[in-house]
């Protein structure tokens, strides 16, 4: 069992408040600084105290730039009456550090594995740099602990897959080393912190996807991921989360997680793209291309709201169902490659009201083609790739308004889920996975072969 060693010389210090260890654990008396300045971290077998700015990590014995005093947010949770035999300490030695989290404050020395027994510890699925389906793991982290001035803690049960989360996944977005994946997530609130009046203990709510995002119009901190769980931030492939009750909205009454935690990315761009930017009205038309997640939601919405739809897909198989789902009409696009003049040739010369283009380069100009004059294209996906050549002399032409967007804010989030409750519409699942084989279910969407969306549960 390792001593602690004196890395700040002893001039510098001030005592800890008297803390003891039981029986099995050593009483060696020893001076620092408070934790809240001067953490207390681990290495391998060893316990020491680590000069302020020098922030280890208890993570296998290794030391990494991820700082140790998360690995105190097990005690946060525990009363003190149960802590574990051999680390019993007293109220007083709880003090909240500079970092605005509580540490303990010990007097003695400290095997890592009674620090391993102290933390609570729960399952996340996470990706290592660079990226690569191969790359995906599970591994042990600390569990958040109870929720804060205005967090709530939320067990999660959910997830559902996106093209962003695969990009992130395969490092075609690159992230952080060891970064919690998936930006969806559905669950149940465990417990609330001070001034959370929005939500109670088990309500279900599925999380938002930008959540600094809550209402109005798109501005620089939602230009692009930093701030999206699963990407610039630690994302819901976990069990736990602790979060501002506003990155959580209400799930729909009666839906299973995995329902739920299809709203957060595909519902809500479908319905951002064809209510909020599109203002659709009974009557229209809408094209939608292909048969994923977004696609499907834009299809049900569109027929909840009485428009018609015409529906793409390369699968006769697939374009069955589409119609099944409502679609109007339905093209296969391998068999007719000029698939916009066949939409032009469905709406008597006029072209649709609203495009749903999830293709991107590879499709946007035969959505150009099949758009009215005036009409309107939700710019959506990349799923052909990140740039190419765009038919200006046509789009102007057609004065029609083409609309890049992603995903959508808290607010609209709310109304969708309202919408939801009131026309009956229920997410598409193609297939569940569960959490700890979330690379197989990347494996599964990439191959294509998925019809609306593909779940996680746990």
């Amino acid at each position: 069992m390792g001593r602690l060693k004196k890395s700040i010389p002893r001039k510098r210090q001030k005592p800890c408040l008297s803390g003891e260890f039981g029986a099995d654990g050593p009483t060696t008396a020893a001076s620092c600084r408070s934790l809240g300045s001067v953490p207390l971290a681990v290495r391998g077998a060893r316990s020491y105290i680590s000069p302020l700015g020098e922030v280890p990590e208890w993570s296998n014995g290794a030391v990494s730039k991820t700082v140790v005093r998360f690995a105190y947010r097990g005690f946060e949770s525990l009363p003190l009456r149960q802590l574990p035999q051999g680390l019993r300490t007293r109220a007083g030695d709880l003090r909240h550090g500079h970092d605005g989290l509580e540490h303990l404050v010990l007097d003695g020395t400290l095997a890592s594995h009674e620090i391993g027994r102290a933390m609570t510890t729960q399952k996340a699925v996470v990706v290592r740099a660079p990226g690569g389906l191969d790359k995906i793991e599970m591994r042990d982290i600390p569990d958040p602990g109870q929720p804060g001035q205005g967090q709530i803690r939320v067990a999660l049960h959910a997830s559902s897959l996106n093209f962003h989360d695969l990009l992130v996944a395969k490092g075609g977005i690159p992230a952080d080393d060891g970064r919690i994946l998936m930006a969806d997530a559905a669950g149940t609130v465990e417990a609330v912190g001070d001034g959370v009046t929005e939500f109670e203990v088990g309500d279900n709510v599925v999380s938002t996807f930008f959540p600094q995002w809550l209402d109005g119009r798109p501005f620089n901190k939602v230009g692009d991921f930093r701030g999206t769980p699963g990407d610039g931030i630690d994302g819901y492939a976990t069990t736990h989360a602790v979060r501002s009750a506003t990155d959580f909205t209400l799930a729909p009454r009666g839906w299973t997680h995995a329902e739920a935690a299809t709203i957060t990315t595909a519902g809500l761009t479908a319905w951002r793209a064809l209510i909020t930017d599109g203002g659709l009205k009974a009557g229209a038309s809408v094209l939608v291309l292909g048969t994923g997640g977004v696609s499907i939601a834009a299809l049900q919405i569109a027929k909840a709201m009485g428009a018609s739809v015409i529906a793409t897909s390369s699968s006769n198989e697939k374009l069955a169902r589409l119609r099944e789902l409502g679609a109007d009409h339905v093209i296969n696009y391998r068999e007719s490659p000029e698939w916009g003049r066949e939409v032009l040739t469905l709406t008597g010369g006029q072209g649709v009201d609203h495009v749903i283009e999830v293709g991107g380069p590879g499709t946007l100009a035969q959505s150009i083609k099949a758009v009215r004059v005036g009409g309107h294209i939700a710019l959506i996906g990349i799923l052909t790739g990140r740039q190419g050549e765009v038919p200006t002399m046509i789009l102007m032409a057609k004065q029609a308004r083409l609309q890049g967007l992603i995903v959508g804010n808290r607010r609209e989030q709310q109304d969708y889920v309202v919408a939801l409750e009131q026309t009956g519409i229920r997410p598409i699942i193609d297939r569940s996975f569960p959490l700890e084989e979330l690379a197989d279910a990347f494996r599964f969407q990439e191959s294509g072969g998925h019809f609306g969306k593909i779940a996680i549960e746990w």
